[in-house]
């Protein structure tokens, strides 16, 4: 095997001889060529030997193309669920029975306000006020219980911002282990919506209960007319009546 099999330059191969005459052993990897032209990865153990006091130095390689195909693989598959995870509009969260983070993405780190490294470190009952611990850890152990769970509650940042979102969560298992797996999304906008419709529906019922009272008013005004005009005519038709018959009975000479 020579240099140009291993793909290797002047400088790195003085490296790697330097490092075995240091060490003893050294092992790398790199790419080789076969003779049908070929290239494939390969696994190298490089060491120092001595044979009739001289030192001579021993290569052994071994193809690991098939071993990096299959890292590769799960690079690829990890960065396409990653990439899917990341253009989520919520937050995405997994973590096992015990609270302990999985994964989340990169949202959940930009409206926690903290670091993938602090993250991993948290529970998720961390990202929560205490008035509303107990909401949320008897609905993650409906999760694990049930299957499934959800919940509305405020999202408590680093910065002490409580944010209204609904959290979904659903039971999975990961090397065996059950986790649970969810979404938060921002629902902000809707309870303000829903603020903004009770102050409407409430500010059109005063202006109703307002109209009534008016329209109320306004007949009991009418009837109060209604009724004077009444007795104004009763007496106009009574009184001449009763002076008549005062009359009568002055002339009445009984």
């Amino acid at each position: 095997m020579t240099q140009f099999d291993l793909k290797l330059d002047n400088l790195e191969i003085f490296n790697r001889l330097k490092n075995a005459r240091e060490a003893g052993v050294v092992e790398f990897e790199t790419k080789n060529k076969k003779k049908n032209g070929e290239i494939i990865d390969l696994e190298v153990l490089l060491t120092e030997i001595e044979i009739d006091g001289k030192i001579y130095f021993a290569s052994f390689g071994r193809d690991i193309s098939e071993r990096k195909r299959a890292e590769e693989q799960i690079v690829n598959e990890k960065n396409l669920s990653d990439s899917f995870i990341n253009s989520m509009p919520g937050i995405f969260y997994l973590y096992t029975k015990d609270g302990k983070f999985l994964r989340w993405n990169k949202n959940f780190e930009t409206v926690s306000k903290f670091s993938a490294g602090e993250i991993a470190e948290k529970h998720p009952l961390d990202f929560f006020a205490d008035d509303e611990k107990k909401l949320l850890k008897k609905s993650i152990d409906k999760v694990f219980e049930k299957g499934s769970a959800e919940v509305e509650a405020h999202f408590f940042t680093k910065d002490k911002y409580k944010i209204p979102y609904y959290f979904n969560g659903r039971l999975t298992f990961i090397e065996g282990k059950p986790c649970l797996l969810g979404v938060g999304v921002d629902i902000s906008k809707h309870k303000k919506a829903d603020e903004a419709m009770r102050a409407m529906e409430k500010e059109i019922l005063n202006q109703k209960v307002q109209e009534q009272k008016k329209i109320s008013m306004e007949i009991i005004k009418k009837q109060e007319k209604e009724r004077k005009y009444l007795g104004g005519a009763i007496q106009d038709n009574v009184n001449p009546s009763l002076e008549k018959k005062r009359m009568n009975l002055k002339m009445d000479p009984k």
